[in-house]
């Protein structure tokens, strides 16, 4: 009977992988990789719309001084940069304010208190949004790193096909075996959850946004309601691609490679860490769809690769057709981002490190009543949609 099962759980798994490999290849023509994107002519690059960069910082003198001059550094005809110091309490306010005396287009607000049912991420972006001047908008990150040509490209491309949001997975620089295992996986499973290549279809209900790069038309931004209608939304970048989808906006995932980066956290521990605010956020508070996914994770990733050494027969020879066909996804996945493709061999590995990094914040954000993130805290009750 147990052989039976077993047997079942590869048949079912392997036509599941096959089924999420073919939907992938089938969408990639929907992605845009913007290092194939064409740079524009001088007469195309003389209309290109005003563009403003708009991003949130809180204690990150760390990179931001770096990040900032890569935006200011970019090759893009009418930019400012409108950054948003929200209550910092390192340094980071001065720092920005001595590199806008250097260039007059970086301009720094300066938030002294987050009003009440505002997170302060989605607060700073509101409102540098709202002072911002240009028809273009671009949601970044403190720390992001710019090639110089990336957003002629993006925007160029952008009018060319009339698209009013493009997100940007941008590429994340990572330390150490345990932290660059870690971001493997979590990319995997991000694209099995969100499938973003189909955001780009008017007729699927799928939508995508990523934090460091989300590029939208003004217009569309608030058509669809601004950072207002996500105040207390702890998943504002995925979730700003929700509501510009819902709103009638049309998006594309887009892949910058090294154009774009960020070390999106100094260790594996600080990951872990990190992901506390969000992962029950991830499944829109739902324990039953947390669960879910954990069991689902384990069964249908980690246990193939384990299967191909505990069992025999049929069922080890399903198991290799199924190892076979992950780790040539995932190898081809990471061939797009820094990260050495031989991770994929330790996928299990890194499975059970995400389920784990999943459970923890969960059993937290419940015992704690809430999460605490840029050194506030923010009670459940005030989280839930």
């Amino acid at each position: 009977m147990i052989e039976y099962a077993l047997l079942g759980l590869a048949g079912f798994t392997l036509l599941a992988w096959l089924a999420f490999v073919i939907d992938a290849a089938r969408g990639r023509h929907l992605v845009l990789y913007l290092r194939n994107a064409a740079l524009p002519t001088a007469e195309v690059r003389a209309s290109l719309p005003r563009l403003s960069i708009v991003f949130g910082a809180r204690n990150e003198t760390r990179a931001i001084e770096g990040a900032v001059v890569s935006m200011l550094g970019l090759d893009y005809p009418d930019l400012e940069v409108i950054a948003v110091d929200d209550r910092s309490e390192d340094g980071t306010g001065e720092l920005l304010d001595a590199l806008a005396r250097r260039d007059s287009r970086l301009r720094v607000l300066h938030v002294e208190d987050l009003p009440e049912d505002w997170l302060g991420k989605n607060h700073a972006l509101w409102v540098g949004a709202a002072a911002a001047s240009g028809e273009l908008v671009l949601f970044t990150d403190a720390d992001v790193m710019f090639e110089p040509t990336v957003l002629l490209r993006a925007v160029a491309w952008m009018q060319q096909n009339d698209v009013d949001h493009v997100a940007g997975a941008t590429d994340i620089r990572a330390r150490g075996l345990g932290l660059q295992l870690f971001v493997a996986t979590f990319a995997l499973l991000f694209n099995g959850y969100f499938r973003p290549w189909r955001a780009a279809d008017p007729d699927s209900t799928a939508y995508i946004g990523f934090g460091g790069f989300n590029l939208v038309r003004k217009v569309a931004y608030e058509r669809a309601g601004t950072h207002a209608a996500l105040p207390m939304d702890p998943l504002d970048d995925v979730n700003l691609g929700r509501i510009l989808k819902e709103s009638g906006s049309l998006q594309v995932c887009a892949i910058p490679g090294s154009m774009a980066s960020v070390e999106w956290y100094e260790s594996l521990g600080a990951a872990i860490r990190g992901l506390e605010k969000n992962t029950m956020a991830g499944v829109n508070w739902s324990v039953a769809l947390l669960l879910g996914g954990i069991v689902g994770q384990l069964l249908l990733t980690a246990w193939p690769f384990f299967a191909v050494v505990a069992m025999t027969g049929a069922v080890r020879w399903l198991n290799v057709a199924i190892v076979l066909v992950i780790g040539t996804f995932h190898t081809a996945m990471l061939k797009e981002t820094s990260l050495p493709t031989w991770l994929s061999l330790l996928l299990p590995i890194g499975v059970l490190l995400v389920v784990w990094t999943s459970a923890r914040a969960a059993v937290l954000t419940y015992w704690r009543g809430g999460i605490e993130w840029r050194g506030t805290f923010y009670p459940t009750d005030r989280l839930r949609p």
